[in-house]
């Protein structure tokens, strides 16, 4: 139940009322907008290890983590840059729980960012050991 807490805070956090949405009632684009505060967060909450032990909240906290690597490049790895300690997410990062992420494109993405160079090197192992447990998972 925390894991859908989370998702739907995270939902309303991210509704913005716009003209888009007067113009297109059913789009949900607008449900796709997070802003650098959002982004710090959410994060933050990634950073806690107090749902550690609930498998569920894991589970979706890991592919919004991914989701907001890959649709929000520039601002994760400059919101992770004001984290002091980053190695739970890095970990996270590091351990994909879902195969369908495509982890190649988001290291791509992540090796285009210009900013926050030792920030964007730690994000980078990070995915190129999750590429490596992907692609040993999968054979085995």
């Amino acid at each position: 139940m925390k894991y859908f807490s989370l998702v739907i805070v995270l939902l309303l956090l991210s509704c913005k009322a716009n003209n888009s949405i007067a113009q297109n009632p059913c789009s949900i684009d607008y449900l796709h907008t997070l802003n650098d505060r959002e982004i710090y967060f959410f994060l933050e909450y990634c950073n806690t290890t107090a749902c550690d032990n609930n498998a569920e909240y894991s589970e979706v906290s890991n592919e919004m983590l991914f989701f907001i690597l890959e649709k929000y490049t520039g601002q994760f790895i400059s919101q992770l840059d004001k984290i002091s300690d980053q190695a739970k997410i890095l970990d996270e990062l590091a351990s994909p729980v879902h195969d369908g992420i495509d982890i190649l494109s988001v290291l791509d993405k992540v090796k285009t960012y210009d900013k926050y160079p030792e920030t964007k090197q730690e994000v980078i192992v990070a995915l190129n050991t999750a590429r490596l447990k992907v692609r040993n998972i999968r054979f085995y």
